[in-house]
């Protein structure tokens, strides 16, 4: 869904991860162990294509106390309603990305396509 996002963009400088973490408890934190830790970095390296540097990451980790002091690191005209942007709410955003389910094809004789979303014949058209 982030990479569609960028693609209807103009231009896409980076990408950048903001958690909500107004509503942790002690227990969240106490689960948050550093090979937890290092399952989610590699999660994000894999599944974002991001490339960090293990040794600057405490360099890349802001903690913000209120959504004010958020905003002076990041401008609300690039955030979605909920952060107090002026952007689409992520709500509208994941609506208008959702597909028409009744519009793919019917399953195909091969499972593993159903699985990868594959059907049809890649032969070439003369």
């Amino acid at each position: 869904m982030i990479t569609d996002i960028k693609m209807m963009s103009e231009t896409a400088l980076g990408e950048l991860m903001v958690w909500d973490c107004s509503n942790t408890k002690l227990g969240h934190v106490v689960k948050m162990t550093p090979m937890f830790t290092k399952k989610i970095l590699f999660l994000i390296q894999k599944c974002f294509s991001a490339k960090i540097k293990e040794d600057r990451i405490a360099d890349r980790i802001f903690v913000h106390k209120s959504l004010e002091d958020f905003h002076k690191h990041i401008s609300p005209k690039y955030l979605p309603k909920e952060l107090g942007g002026f952007n689409m709410s992520m709500s509208e955003v994941s609506n208008r990305l959702k597909s028409d389910e009744a519009k793919r094809p019917i399953s195909s004789e091969n499972p593993i396509d159903d699985l990868l979303g594959i059907t049809g014949s890649f032969r070439k058209l003369d």
